[in-house]
């Protein structure tokens, strides 16, 4: 397999650089390019065509969350994973809502980033403790769902496409699609990133692993 292309967007120097030699370490990732101006991601993003973009909130010249949404209309293969010094509701819920596929913050150690990469990479939308923890969706508890759609959840939160859950659980895909549908009215969400912060919320530990 290809190494992993990454690009970061970071405004404090020294941050960049310590990204880019713990990343380099990792002989799975290929560092692209890096930039501390958030005018400039874009170009960057279309030029390089990064797997990743490693992405702050707090840029120069562009918010973070803003730079997340024009990313993702006009490249989303790329992924997008925040990371930030920014442990705010109201932040949080703006980057997912923008498209961002996962959300770490700074202070949390080099491995919470290690294992979201390739969380991010695989489809799955990475939140971390600290974070999901904070994001508030003001939804009811899980008793409104149910079981069927318990079940479905726990698989979209792991990763899994449609057809996946499909096979999985002996159903058509068009079932689950609808499922699907309902479940994020239900609870007023609006992806895959929100689902997965409401689920570390409001669902026990093992609902959420494999087995």
């Amino acid at each position: 397999m290809p190494p992993v292309s990454v690009l970061i967007a970071e405004d404090h120097a020294l941050v960049r650089e310590g990204l880019k030699l713990l990343l380099s370490l990792n002989p799975a990732l290929q560092i692209l390019g890096d930039t501390g101006n958030g005018a400039d991601v874009l170009a960057l993003v279309s030029r390089l065509r990064p797997d990743l973009l490693l992405l702050d909130l707090d840029l120069p010249n562009g918010h973070g969350a803003d730079i997340a949404r024009e990313v993702k209309n006009g490249f989303p293969a790329t992924k997008i994973l925040i990371l930030t010094g920014i442990l705010e509701p109201a932040a949080i819920r703006r980057a997912l809502a923008a498209g961002a596929d996962g959300y770490v913050v700074k202070h949390e150690n080099s491995e919470e980033l290690q294992r979201a990469i390739p969380a991010v990479i695989s489809g799955q939308c990475y939140i971390s403790p600290a974070v999901a923890e904070l994001v508030d969706t003001g939804v009811p508890p899980p008793a409104g769902l149910t079981p069927r759609q318990l079940d479905i959840i726990a698989h979209l939160v792991r990763g899994k496409s449609s057809q996946q859950i499909a096979a999985t659980l002996a159903l058509s895909v068009h079932t689950v699609r609808t499922h699907r549908q309902n479940i994020m009215e239900k609870l007023g969400l609006h992806n895959t990133a929100e689902l997965t912060a409401w689920a570390m919320r409001n669902l026990p530990p093992g609902a959420l692993r494999e087995g």
